[in-house]
């Protein structure tokens, strides 16, 4: 089973691709991992609460923008499919629930 990928540029490279900023400082700066903070990035995973607060904080975004970024991302992935083996479609819900609580 492949994995289904975000095909946008998500919030936070947005963000840090704006500033000149690297991933490792990215990081820093929402005081998280840098691992942490590729997985938020590729759109493997959803920011804490403590992110999203952070990320306000700092780049003064709006909590509507947030909103509207997990809505565009909610619709892609609820639409998604992939093949499985033998060919033949396969709906991405499973895929959606283990690419969000990474």
């Amino acid at each position: 089973m492949g994995q289904v990928k975000y095909p946008h540029d998500t919030l936070f490279k947005t963000l840090r691709t704006k500033h000149k900023l690297t991933q490792v400082a990215m990081a820093e700066i929402l005081k998280i991992s840098q691992p942490a903070y590729c997985m938020l990035e590729t759109g493997a995973s959803w920011p804490s609460f403590d992110v999203i607060e952070q990320t306000i904080e700092v780049f003064n975004v709006s909590f509507k923008r947030f909103r509207e970024y997990h809505r565009c991302r909610k619709s892609f992935f609820k639409g998604a499919t992939t093949r499985k083996s033998d060919g033949t479609a396969r709906q991405e819900r499973t895929v959606r629930r283990r690419a969000v609580a990474s």
